[in-house]
Order: C-alpha cells, then sequence, then structure tokens
C-alpha cells in the first residue's frame, strides 16, 4: 500500500497518466493462492487485472504489462539486451506471506504439476472473465434497484436487502461500500458487521475506514466521513446575544413591539413569551431521557421521539440542541417550541429565538 500510496502521489506530481508495474505471470499465480488461502471470494480468486484505476489517485491508470509473462522470460530478455534491473531484498523473506507462496509453497506445486505458474494464472483468467461478464452484470442489476447516491454517500434499500439471500445480500452491502468509502476492507468479516444493522434499531452505526454506516429509518445510509458529532456542553446565552452550536448560530433577541404574527413560515424561527423564558437561559446538545411540553400538544414527549416523528436522520441526530430555561426545555432548536414559553394574550414581552443554520451538503438522496 505504501508503494502504490508513493507511486500515486509521483504521478499526480508529474502529470502521468499511467502507472506501469512490473508484475508477471508467476506473481499472478502467487496472488491467486495467498487469496485461496485467506478465504477470498471471485474476485479475489480472480487475481491482479491488467488495468485499474490507481485507489490512491483515481484519475491514474494502474497497467501491468507483464502479467502474462513468466518470470524466466523475462529476465532472459532483460539479459539478452543488457537492461539491468533490482531485486528487493524482502522477496524470498519469510517473514511475509508472499516470500513463503514464492519459496516455500509454490516450488513443491511445481515439483509436482507441470507448469503450475500457467494453469494458475489461466484459473484467475477464467475468474476474472466470470466476474466481469456474469457477477459484475448481475451486481450492477441489483444495485440499480437497492441503492441510490445521497449527498453525501448513498443509501441501500432495508426491503431490497431482506428480499435477498445472504450470499447476494453481502455483495450489495460491500458494494455500496465501495462506492461510497473506497478506501475501505471489503472483507466477509466487515460484509456480516453490516448485515447486522439490518435488523438493528434505528440510529446503530457502524464505523468502516473514514466513514460511517447508518441505520436508518429508510435503509442504510453509507456516509464517506467517521460521525464526528460531538457533545455541546451547556452554554449560557443572554437576550440579543448569539452562540455557535453544532447545528449553526443560535441567537435570542428581543422584540421591540409584539409582531403583529407569530406565525413564522420558517422552523428556524420561533417567538416566546419574554418573562416566561427568563433570564438564565443556556443550550446544549440534546440528551437521551430528555422530555418537554411540545407546543400545541398536551403532555410532555422525549426529544429523541420528536426527531423520530420529523423524520430527522439517525446520524444528524446529535447535531439538535435544546434551548433550556431555568428548569426546563424551552425550544429543540430549529423543531419545536415549549408549550409553557408560548406567547399568551397576556404576554408583555416577546423574543424571537433565530437558528442560523450551518451551510452544508444537502443529504439529498435520487430517488429510486
Amino acid at each position: 500500500r505504501l508503494r502504490y500510496d508513493a507511486l500515486a502521489k509521483q504521478a499526480l506530481e508529474i502529470g502521468a497518466t499511467a502507472v506501469a508495474t512490473g508484475h508477471h505471470r508467476d506473481d499472478q499465480a502467487e496472488t491467486l493462492l495467498l487469496n485461496l488461502v485467506r478465504g477470498s471470494g471471485p474476485e479475489g480468486l480472480a487475481g491482479m487485472r491488467p488495468s485499474r484505476p490507481l485507489q490512491e489517485a483515481p484519475s491514474v491508470s494502474l497497467v501491468r504489462p507483464l502479467l502474462d509473462a513468466g518470470r524466466d522470460d523475462i529476465e532472459a530478455y532483460a539479459e539478452a539486451v543488457s537492461l539491468p534491473w533490482r531485486t528487493d531484498p524482502t522477496n524470498r523473506s519469510l517473514a511475509y506471506d508472499r516470500g513463503v507462496m514464492r519459496t516455500e509453497i509454490l516450488p513443491r506445486l511445481a515439483d509436482h504439476f507441470d507448469s503450475v505458474h500457467d494453469t494458475l494464472a489461466r484459473s484467475a483468467a477464467l475468474m476474472r472473465e466470470y466476474v466481469d461478464q456474469a457477477l459484475r452484470p448481475a451486481l450492477d442489476g441489483r444495485m440499480d434497484e437497492a441503492f441510490v447516491e445521497c449527498d453525501p454517500g448513498g443509501r441501500l434499500s432495508l426491503d431490497a436487502l431482506r428480499e435477498e439471500p445472504p450470499v447476494w445480500r453481502r455483495r450489495l452491502l460491500l458494494e455500496a461500500l465501495r462506492r461510497t468509502l473506497p478506501s475501505a476492507s471489503y472483507s466477509r468479516a466487515v460484509a456480516e458487521e453490516l448485515d447486522a444493522l439490518v435488523d438493528a434499531q434505528v440510529g446503530r452505526r457502524v464505523e468502516v475506514a473514514e466513514g460511517t454506516v447508518w441505520r436508518e429509518r429508510e435503509g442504510l445510509r453509507f456516509l464517506p466521513e467517521k460521525d464526528h458529532s460531538k457533545s455541546l456542553p451547556p452554554k449560557s446565552i443572554e437576550c440579543n446575544e448569539s452562540v455557535s452550536i453544532p447545528q449553526g448560530t443560535l441567537r435570542v433577541e428581543r422584540c421591540a413591539e409584539r409582531p403583529a404574527s407569530l406565525d413564522s413560515e420558517s422552523p428556524y424561527v420561533a417567538y416566546a413569551d419574554a418573562d416566561r423564558l427568563g433570564r438564565d437561559l443556556t443550550v446544549r446538545s440534546w440528551a437521551d431521557g430528555d422530555r418537554f411540553r411540545p407546543l400545541g400538544l398536551d403532555g410532555s414527549k422525549t426529544v429523541s421521539d420528536l426527531l423520530t416523528e420529523a423524520q430527522v436522520p439517525s446520524h444528524q441526530r446529535r447535531e439538535v440542541c435544546v434551548l433550556c430555561a431555568a428548569e426546563h426545555i424551552a425550544w429543540v432548536v430549529g423543531y419545536r417550541l415549549d408549550d409553557r414559553v408560548r406567547v399568551r394574550p397576556e404576554t408583555k414581552h416577546v423574543v424571537r429565538l433565530i437558528l442560523r443554520p450551518n451551510e452544508k451538503p444537502s443529504d439529498h438522496c435520487q430517488s429510486s
């Protein structure tokens, strides 16, 4: 991986569109056997591809022009034309799996099976044909039905996953991972960890590589970033003051006179009775168990239930804050005012509560 990182960096620096490596037929035989003993599926048994985008620099192609040639043939040609080469001293080290395969296992196989490097490389080529001409088209067709691109990331339908047998369900999960988190590991263990989210509670998540997969109400949401949301500790805020919160900027301002209309077209604006709100105001992240009395409803409700009913995606919930009066929640910021601080006919002083939300990706998912 470090070598490919260095090659990608050099290619981008000089404006190269391709990087050529010296992988040959013998390397392909080793790769196939290594993937076999590691329990790889069809893609792993297809071995190395003659050409593919560099994961570290997708605009640059990684090409392997010598993949069909044997090591002995390459060395014989280099000697014939006086072409020098270097040998990596770690190539035959038994400290690495490939070194063990190269120096101990494949030579033993070659003693008993003729042309073993050729036959293993041919098997890899046949598996690539199967993957490219049968498996990939079938997988793409299923993904067209089950996966939608989002901004950012993507979403995989729970209904579609539940209709599939385990083998296809794992493939859909790993393909969604490949499309949204290309740096992730595509192992069976990762697939099974994601599969467990299908029947998990809404709000559960799995962190994979540099991203996060969330169990949402509509499906599994693949996000190309980790959950970096942090809890906001209680922060004091006074009238005619603004404070920064995870959702954006919260401002509390006194109205010079009672507004003609208290109905706001924006969920980011609410009006409250200044005297009932009081001066001892704090804003903080909501917490499990928080309850308030939603405006217009009898009784109380948990903030968690409110956000669930509002269909706030799980990966956005922890950003939501609550504005608190001395003894209770006054406003679930951007969502609902508490009935106890509503403006009444006898209210003398009114404050306007305003959220100026952060500018962020739209978090929009295309229709399937």
